[in-house]
């Protein structure tokens, strides 16, 4: 497992050997914690995608309504990732789509129930953050072209479509050998996720 990356930006996770929050938080103030910063759902590592209730998610849709995709029939509606709102943190926390208040990746969802520890999952996301800046790393320096940690996952999703298409897909892993390590980390870490209701037993504190 990739160890704790010391290059990672100041809005992630930097414990200390043996610091622990299980005596200072509620697990609900944890996993809140957790996610406000983590952002690898919002850069697309694990969910692809957000529905838009345009009713319930009303805020969201009016600030970002030129990122969504509405079904015909005006009843929900997509964003796809990354997420206009994410800046390295998510800037509309109060009032982001009902999808992201009530979904729960694997690693959030273990840390509820007991079989995954904070600190761990902190490492995992960690890690996955740390993959995620090495292959933006490498891309930049094949191709001349800077792109940020959060836009390469889905930047590097479309061009491993299109390599498979072209039955190029050895040609691409040897290329982007950090892209097959996030794809390790995002199915042991992250999948599958699931969407929890919200109820005063399960909700996170919003």
């Amino acid at each position: 497992m990739l160890t704790q990356a010391s290059c990672l930006p100041s809005s992630h996770f930097n414990l200390k050997r043996g610091e622990s929050f299980l005596s200072q938080s509620s697990i609900q103030e944890q996993a809140s914690t957790l996610c406000q910063q983590c952002g690898l759902c919002c850069v697309g590592v694990a969910c692809g995608s957000v529905a838009i209730a345009p009713e319930a998610d009303e805020a969201f849709v009016g600030q970002f309504s030129e990122h969504i995709v509405i079904a015909s029939d005006q009843t929900l509606g997509w964003v796809s990732q990354p997420c206009p709102a994410f800046e390295g943190f998510c800037t509309v926390y109060e009032t982001r789509p009902q999808d992201c208040r009530t979904y729960r990746c694997n690693t959030l969802e273990n840390f509820y129930q007991g079989s995954a520890t904070f600190e761990e999952a902190v490492i995992a996301i960690n890690g996955t953050v740390s993959a995620l800046h090495r292959l933006a790393e490498r891309y930049t320096d094949a191709n001349g072209k800077k792109v940020s940690w959060q836009a390469i996952y889905t930047l590097m999703e479309k061009l491993y479509q299109a390599a498979q298409g072209r039955n190029e897909e050895e040609q691409f892993w040897r290329q982007y050998p950090e892209y097959l390590m996030l794809s390790f980390l995002k199915d042991k870490h992250f999948f599958p996720g699931l969407n929890v209701p919200e109820s005063p037993a399960s909700e996170l504190p919003f």
